[in-house]
């Protein structure tokens, strides 16, 4: 069972603007500024809320900052109106207000105030006091950055990159970072360095990736500064250097950033630029998941569950792969499962063991997908299914799994589930013994000791045809149609064959489609049906094969599912004859010597029975015996009869057996 989880990986999260006051110069002496702001001079207003919020001259106090800016708002000026909107935003000196908030910022922006147009914008992207609108956000946002605010022209960027209120088109994207990140926005740095790390809209360049992460994170960007840390700790576009990533990841990890916080207990835990210490991985664990980073909760349930770096303890485990598994983190969803399947921190308990194991399976867990099918081959804690085992192993096999490739392989060795496969199961038991499961060499072994009198290379042969007709060889798909009907490297079914054959037939090939003809006119693997006979009877004959044309001339000499029609199966016969098909040659002849639709034409009738007999058709050799022995249509002679009845019985021939005696 995997237990830790500790590799760095780079985030992927672009960063938004956020709402930023309005600054001036360092304003006049309080007293003069007060007077003025009395008096309503709605910029002594504005700046006097401002030192009200800089606590300069004056205590600082955001109720009175928030008095001033409202006074100076209502006088129209737009940065008061925009400060006072930051205010209402986040709640400092009167209540949170969105509504307030996208009120005082629309007024300030609809003035032309840059900050304010781009404020409004994160407000509509966010669908903050107001329904969300990424339209309506980047209305505001191009706005802004008429006016050349790299703020917006980062916001922008991101609407681009991610398809939000426009079409997406990376290489906008990266052209409006780059004018951002060339303002110094860092923001705008971070992001046009994961553009450069994914070479979305521009080549992709490690090396220039790591330029612009340091641009940001020199300006104390904690996103940047975990992501440059990441690529010291893998050397990519920088050579490899732990103590640098180490020193990265401690800024963005003192900022709170649960990555980054993760990635240094990673370190910790591996002791990579770092003398290594269980208990500072423990530490940097819990601080991030503490903060709902799912993978630090599970790192840090793994630990409590091994006792790495703290007392074991099942229960406190338990709970961490909890949290994570609520999460949707697979690896904890799994292990959660697990817990419960071994009673580990709690009661035994097979119905949710199955549960979690089913969460981590959808999400392409393979361990997880193994083990729910073996839940559900075993019926603890789902209700017993075969169909559902097989599934859930053979997606776990294909990533892999190498006991549910064993336990697959089985499932096709005794037809659980699925079809018997022999073929399926040998080459499903060589993927498992590839791997180093030993017990799959125990039964690939006892494969080929079975009750079918199938032989080791006809079972290997069938799996080489089964696996390209799996992927659509028509070919493929009808000679193991042909192994299914006939018990050949394959267990006989004749729902298979008929399956098979369909597979090709729907593809033309006609070969196949005979066989499925055939199938239909018996009711064999199929409900009978002459019409559904006489129809890929009649594709196959179009294309030219022998057996299907005498097969749909058979059909109209007899009126099988169709009106009896002589002169369409003399048609037919005559195309099959063309080819030398004996059992053609022989019913062509009856129609000479009966004069059906044709002239009769006893000599005629002889020469193709002869054709046919002479191929080694019983039928046709016992035909021909009768006559020498009746001296219909030749010279009598019975010594020539007792030669063509000797043929014939020799083939099995139950008539002309008796003839002999």
């Amino acid at each position: 069972m995997k237990t830790l989880t500790p590799l760095a990986a780079l985030l992927s999260a672009i960063l938004l603007p956020t709402a930023a006051y309005a600054t001036l110069a360092t304003p006049a002496t309080p007293p003069i500024e007060q007077i003025a702001a009395e008096k309503g001079d709605a910029m002594a207003q504005f700046r006097l809320g401002y030192r009200y919020e800089t606590g300069n001259g004056v205590p600082q106090n955001f109720a009175e900052e928030a008095r001033w800016y409202r006074k100076a708002a209502e006088q129209g000026l737009a940065e008061a109106q925009h400060n006072l909107a930051v205010l209402y935003q986040n709640g400092q000196g009167v209540t949170k207000n969105y509504g307030e908030a996208l009120a005082w910022y629309r007024k300030a922006a609809v003035q032309g105030f840059a900050e304010a147009q781009n404020a409004l914008g994160v407000m509509y992207m966010n669908g903050l006091g107001t329904q969300k609108n990424d339209e309506e956000a980047v209305t505001w946002f191009r706005k802004a950055v008429a006016q050349g605010f790299a703020e917006a022209q980062n916001a922008l960027g991101v609407m681009y990159m991610n398809g939000w209120g426009t079409q997406k088109n990376d290489e906008e994207a990266v052209t409006w970072f780059r004018k951002a990140a060339s303002q110094g926005n860092p923001s705008a740095q971070h992001n046009l360095g994961l553009m450069m790390l994914e070479g979305r809209g521009l080549v992709q360049d490690d090396a220039a990736a790591v330029t612009w992460f340091r641009m940001a994170a020199e300006q104390g960007i904690a996103i940047a500064q975990s992501n440059l840390g990441v690529l010291y700790e893998l050397g990519r576009g920088v050579p490899r250097d732990y103590q640098t990533a180490l020193s990265w990841f401690r800024k963005a990890a003192a900022q709170n950033l649960p990555a980054a916080q993760l990635s240094l207990g990673a370190l910790y835990l591996e002791g990579k630029g770092v003398t290594q210490d269980s208990n500072e991985a423990f530490v940097w664990f819990r601080k991030a998941a503490e903060q709902g980073d799912a993978q630090s909760q599970y790192n840090l349930g793994a630990m409590l569950l091994n006792g790495i770096g703290i007392k074991q303890d099942y229960k406190a485990a338990t709970l961490w792969f909890y949290k994570a598994a609520k999460q949707g983190y697979a690896s904890a969803q799994y292990t959660l499962a697990y817990m419960h399947d071994s009673g580990r921190g709690g009661a035994q308990d097979d119905v949710e063991a199955a549960m979690w194991y089913r969460k981590a399976a959808e999400q392409g867990h393979a361990a997880s997908q193994a083990n729910l099918a073996q839940k559900y081959a075993s019926g603890e804690g789902v209700p017993h299914n075969d169909t559902e085992a097989f599934m859930w192993y053979r997606k776990a096999a294909e990533q892999g799994e190498i006991y549910a490739q064993g336990s697959l392989a089985r499932m096709y060795e005794r037809g659980q589930g699925t079809t018997m496969d022999f073929g399926a199961a040998a080459y499903w038991y060589q993927k498992a013994i590839d791997g180093g499961n030993p017990i799959a060499e125990i039964y690939f072994k006892s494969l080929f000791e079975n009750d079918y009198g199938l032989s080791k290379d006809e079972i290997l042969a069938a799996e080489k045809y089964r696996q390209a007709a799996v992927q659509g060889d028509a070919v493929a798909q009808r000679l193991i149609g042909l192994m299914h009907d006939a018990g050949k490297g394959m267990p006989q079914s004749t729902d298979q064959a008929a399956f098979w054959y369909r597979k090709a037939a729907e593809q033309g090939d006609s070969i196949a489609q005979y066989y499925l003809g055939v199938m239909y006119a018996n009711g064999w693997g199929v409900l009978r049906d002459l019409q559904l006979a006489r129809q890929w009877y009649a594709r196959s004959a179009a294309q030219g094969d022998a057996r299907a044309q005498n097969a749909l001339a058979e059909m109209y000499d007899n009126g099988r599912g169709v009106p009896i029609d002589t002169a369409l199966a003399v048609e037919w016969y005559r195309k099959a004859v063309a080819q030398g098909l004996p059992q053609a040659q022989l019913n062509l002849g009856r129609m000479y010597e009966w004069g059906w639709s044709v002239d009769k034409d006893m000599e005629q009738a002889i020469a193709l029975y002869r054709q046919a007999a002479e191929q080694g058709l019983p039928d046709a050799q016992f035909k021909l015996g009768l006559l020498y022995q009746d001296g219909s249509g030749v010279a009598k002679d019975e010594s020539q009869a007792q030669s063509w009845f000797r043929k014939a019985a020799e083939q099995g021939h139950s008539q002309a057996k008796i003839k002999l005696k």
